[in-house]
Order: structure tokens, then sequence, then C-alpha cells
């Protein structure tokens, strides 16, 4: 056994616990090995197409030892296999962050870089496939399947167009459609839940249509030969009226006609209370399949609804975490600034609980320190020469960093500068959040003395 905890480098006690981590080293170990075996069920999973069982497994890999890069690169893999662009870029990102050398990763991404004319027929997959869901919540299927055939066309696996189209086409009763859009799903992803639960939705609706419809021509063979009239009722009433005028007609029979005629009524009576019943036994087998088929109908509806809420929720993710690959891009150009500026318009929110959550505090603890304190020195050295520009620079540096030890010199300079432009409500402002956030500071009294000069 080491004397080094793997994970931190630092250094274990005599009973192999690491301090720092506040975990045994053989309890490590062991968590690494269940994913390493995750990853090669994974690995099995993705070579005979079993794609979302691929990406489950995994996921779960990667929640056990983020660091699992041969996981982390073969879920981007997956990801790109049914179409899923952005995922499988998160997955590389993250993966060449954490181990920048020998990396496939970084392969991968100079792969799709170079090509940009492959990337930018990516790009305008998603982009008709995000305009083909306006389309479908406007109930315009006609125009969102032209969106999905384009999107297809320009990404041939991108298997949410797939989806999305069936779904169009099972809204206006193209089945066979559907059918033909779910299979090509299923050729990429075998076991895709959604396919599957879409497929076996209208397959089994199309064979009991086709039960019912020969039950019905058989009926009407069969009325056809007895010459006997068939009563289909709309309502139970109805039956129940028929059968007392059944009944009724049979008493008055009794008194009427002779023996041979009433026992030719009874014959024929017995046919009609069996007809009867055949015809209340139908009603209430399609008052069944009625609402059987409104369950499935809700259901579906359910399930894209979801789809749409899914996507909407995936498009505000996406952009956040395109922004996150811009300000590492940025970052890696040694544009700091303008990889501050990304991170700080990102939506914490969305992307907490995300793979991108981790990289993005990695780099803004990293990049807004480094500019914040950089701002603050600039605009220092322009407050005798240019005050609009020192204003900028504080700007920048209180924006990012509040807690710093040089927080309240730049919030009392920038207030300065106010007073020398004789914008005093600015100044005001920045002097009295200087004597109220930073009570300490040795600025709060020339703080207060510039206030009581602006009175």
């Amino acid at each position: 056994m080491s004397n080094l905890c793997p994970k931190c480098g630092q250094g274990l006690n005599n009973d192999g616990f690491c301090e720092h981590c506040k975990i045994f080293f053989q309890v490590y170990e062991k968590i690494k090995m269940v994913s390493k075996a995750f990853y090669n069920q994974g690995l099995q999973l993705s070579n005979v197409r079993d794609l979302s069982g691929a990406i489950n497994t995994l996921q779960k890999s990667i929640r056990y030892d983020k660091n699992n890069i041969e996981a982390r690169n073969l879920l981007g893999l997956v990801y790109f296999e049914i179409g899923e662009t952005v995922l499988a870029l998160q997955q590389w990102v993250i993966s060449k962050h954490l181990d920048p050398t020998d990396n496939a990763a970084e392969r991968y991404l100079k792969d799709i870089q170079e090509n940009q004319a492959h990337l930018e027929k990516l790009s305008s997959a998603i982009k008709r496939y995000n305009q083909a869901l306006v389309h479908t919540q406007q109930s315009n299927e006609d125009l969102a399947a032209i969106q999905l055939k384009k999107a297809i066309s320009l990404n041939p696996k991108f298997i949410k167009a797939y989806l999305l189209l069936s779904l169009c086409y099972i809204n206006e009763q193209q089945i066979q459609k559907a059918q033909s859009t779910l299979q090509k799903v299923l050729l990429i992803d075998k076991n895709n839940y959604i396919a599957r639960k879409y497929y076996d939705s209208i397959t089994d609706e199309t064979v009991k249509e086709t039960s019912e419809e020969q039950e019905r021509k058989h009926q009407e063979d069969v009325s056809f030969a007895r010459r006997v009239p068939v009563f289909v009722s709309s309502s139970w009433h109805q039956v129940i009226l028929v059968a007392v005028g059944a009944v009724v007609g049979l008493g008055l029979a009794i008194f009427l006609i002779s023996p041979s005629q009433l026992k030719a009524l009874k014959s024929k009576n017995i046919s009609l209370e069996e007809q009867i019943t055949n015809s209340a036994a139908l009603l209430k087998e399609n008052a069944a399949a009625l609402e059987n088929e409104t369950a499935k109908v809700q259901e579906l509806t359910q399930a894209n609804n979801k789809l749409e809420t899914d996507l909407i929720a995936s498009q505000d993710i996406q952009g956040d975490t395109s922004k996150i690959l811009a300000a590492l891009q940025f970052k890696d150009n040694n544009d700091l600034v303008s990889s501050a500026e990304a991170l700080y318009s990102i939506d914490v929110t969305r992307v907490e609980g995300t793979p991108f959550y981790e990289l993005y505090e990695s780099l803004k603890n990293e990049v807004y320190e480094k500019v914040a304190v950089n701002a603050y020195n600039k605009g220092y050295s322009l407050n005798n020469s240019n005050y609009e520009q020192a204003i900028e620079q504080y700007n920048l540096s209180l924006k990012l960093v509040q807690d710093a030890y040089y927080s309240d010199k730049a919030l009392y300079y920038r207030g300065v500068a106010y007073t020398k432009l004789a914008q005093v409500e600015e100044a005001k402002r920045d002097f009295n959040s200087l004597i109220v956030n930073y009570p300490n500071s040795i600025r709060v009294k020339d703080a207060t003395w510039q206030l009581s000069q602006l009175q």
C-alpha cells in the first residue's frame, strides 16, 4: 500500500487514513474499482448499441470517480453518437481540464474544431430542432416536420429530432411514417426507452384496429345471411327499451297468433335477445377500448410535454455551458477579462448539479481574482488622469470581487472619482456603502469626511 493518498497526494497515517480527505485508502480503492466496473459495463453496452444503457452506466461510473477519464471520454463519444453534440463537448472539455496530458479528449476536441463545416452542420441541426419545437407548441406539426427533416439531414444521428418527428406523425395519424422513424432511432440506440414506448403504443393500436375491423365485417356478414337487423344501441336506456318492447310483443302474440307462429316468434325473440346481449357486450368493449385509447393519448401528450420541458431546460443549460467553454478558451488565449465577463454572465443556478459546475467554480476562482486585482491597479493608476476610465476599472474589480483586501479601497477611490466628475449621488452611495460594509477599513474616516463635504 502506498504511503500517499491517491486523491490529494498527502501522507497517510498508520491506519491508511487521509486526514485531509477524511477517507481510508482501502475505501478509496474500492470506490475506484466500482467506477471501473461500471465503465467496463458501459463499454460492453455501447459495443452492442445499447446507448441509453451505456449512458446510464457511465454516468454512475463518473459519479463514483469523477477522475475516471476513460469513462468520461467514452460518455462523450456515446453522446456524440446519439447527436448530443453539446453534451459530448462538455464531457471532453472537463476530461481535458482534469488530465491535460496525453488525453484522447484533446484529440476529439481538435478533430471537431478543425472540421468547421461539420460543426456548423451540427449547430444548424440544433437550431432547426429548436424551431421545430416552437412550431409544435403552436400546433403547426407540418412546419415542425419540415424543420425536423432538415435537422436530421444535417445530423443523421440526432435522436431527439427523430423522436419529435415521430410525435408529429402520430398526431397526424401517419402511423406507418411514425413507425419507420422510430425504427431508425432503434437502429442507433436499440433500447431507447421513449422510442420503444412510442412504437409499442402505436403498434398495439394498429393491431387492435385491424381486429375490430374484422369483427365488424363478420357481424355484417352474419346479419346479411339471416336478414335480421342488428341493433347497436347508443345507450343502455335504448337497450332496455328494446328488450321491454320485445317482451310486450311476445305477450300479445300469445293471444293473437297460432301455436306454430308462436313457436317461430319465440325462436326469433331468442335470436333477438342474443343480438341485444351481443350489442351490449360490444358496447362495453367499445367503451373500454375508448378509455384505453384516451389513456394512451394522455400518456403520449404527457411524454411530449416532458420532452418539451426538458428541451427548454436543456437549451438554457446549453447556453450557459457554451459560455463556460468560451471562458475556458479566452483563458487559454490569456484574455482573462473576456473570460471573466463570460463567467459573470452565467446563471449559476442552471449549471449547479451539472458536470460543468465544478469547471465553472474552478475557472471563476482562478480568473476573478486576477482580473479584479489588475482592474483595481489600473483604476488606481488612472486616479489623477482619466476619472471615467478609472471608474470603469473599479466597476470591473468590485463586480467580480467584494471581499479582497483592496475592495474597500476600490470603493473609496471610485467615490472620489465620482466627486471629481461632480456626480454627487453616486459618490455619496459609494462612501455610505464603504462605511456600512467595511466598518474596519482605514478609509472609513476619509469617507466620512468626503460625505461631509458633499452635504
